[in-house]
């Protein structure tokens, strides 16, 4: 079972950040809002989870899914976690 916290997700959004050559305005903390603080877009929105699949070692299936869970580091984190453990 693949435990994921909201630390590694925050590192993983960082590490996707650099990696989509995104400049992220401050500090990615757990409560920032992953699409209205730019940190990604609606374009970049499946290659993160792509990204996330791969780093976490995870298959998603986004129909798992609903908005809210991309809310945040912490919403993302928790979604993320939950079908983990599934």
């Amino acid at each position: 079972m693949t435990i994921i916290t909201q630390d590694a997700v925050r590192a993983v959004i960082i590490d996707f950040a650099a990696h989509e050559n995104r400049k992220i305005d401050g500090e990615v903390t757990n409560d920032r809002k992953l699409l209205d603080d730019r940190i990604i877009d609606s374009l970049s929105f499946l290659n993160l989870i792509m990204f996330m699949e791969e780093r976490f070692g995870i298959e998603l299936d986004l129909s798992d899914f609903e908005a809210v869970d991309f809310e945040t580091v912490s919403d993302l984190a928790d979604a993320l976690s939950d079908i983990a453990k599934a």
